[in-house]
Order: C-alpha cells, then structure tokens, then sequence
C-alpha cells in the first residue's frame, strides 16, 4: 500500500468519524464521554469537534487523489488526535475507565501512526521534489579509442 493510498483512508475515515460527530453528536460521543453524551454543551462541543476532523480529512483525501502535499495535513491530523488524547487523559475522570482508556490509545495511536507517515511522506515529497530539478542524462565516455555510454549523471537543469 502506498503513502498516497495509506493518505486517502485516513483522511476518508477521518472525515467519516467527524461528519457522524456532526450528524448524530449524542450516539456518536457516548464512547468517550458516556452518559452526559446527550447534554446539550458536550453535543455543541461534539459537532466542533466532528467540524474539525470533516475538515481535516477532506483536506487529507483531497491533498493525496489531487497529488498535492499530504504532509501537513497528517501533522495536523496527528496534533489534533494528540489533543484529544491529552484532554481525554486531563479531563476524562468522568469517563468510565475502560472507556477512557481506550479512547486515550486509540488517539495516541493515530497521533503517533499521523506523525510518522507525514515524515516518511516529506522525506518522499523532498526525494521527488530534487527529482524534478535534477533530470537524468546520458554521457559519452572515451575508453580505448571508442565512445562508450557511462551510467546515467544527474545534472541540474533550469527550473
């Protein structure tokens, strides 16, 4: 599975998870919050919450179909699933336990697997960026009185 495959998912599962937070903010949040799920401050909440990661995952999907930077995209995913991980650890003492537990490594999961494919995404992006600028050319080399193709150079060309 390739980084722009990989890309696209998380950013369609990502846009599901926050357009249900949107649609349905009560069913959607009784995981992480449990019973006060259908209050209705934490279902405001829920529906920021769903805006956000919509967003953010539109942006993923759409940066990788379009062949545009992933990169940031992830980064930002990765810091806001941090964030929901941090608030769930800090914040969480209503929760109940296994619940909270399980949303903390479920955030923390994807803060770490966001993080770590938008950096193998810009090394990528940089190896394909220096690709452009340097375009392969074939040299004519002398050896024993005759002309002889040597391996390919990567030269600069003109931007």
């Amino acid at each position: 599975m390739t980084i722009v495959t990989l890309a696209r998912l998380i950013g369609l599962g990502r846009a599901a998870i926050g357009l249900a937070f949107m649609v349905a903010p009560g069913q959607a949040s009784r995981l992480w919050t449990g019973s006060d799920a259908d209050e209705p401050g934490l279902k405001m909440l829920a529906v920021s919450f769903g805006a956000r990661d919509l967003a953010i995952g539109l942006g993923t999907f759409l940066a990788a179909r379009q062949g545009q930077q992933v990169a940031r995209w992830l980064q930002v995913g990765a810091l806001s699933d941090a964030a929901d991980a941090s608030a769930t650890l800090l914040h969480g003492a209503q929760t109940p336990h296994g619940r909270r537990t399980l949303i903390t490594i479920l955030a923390s999961g994807a803060a770490v697997g966001g993080a770590a494919l938008a950096r193998v995404g810009s090394r990528k992006s940089e190896v394909e960026r220096r690709q452009q600028y340097y375009q392969p050319t074939t040299h004519m080399q002398a050896s024993a009185g005759k002309l002889l193709p040597t391996s390919d150079f990567l030269l600069p060309t003109r931007p």
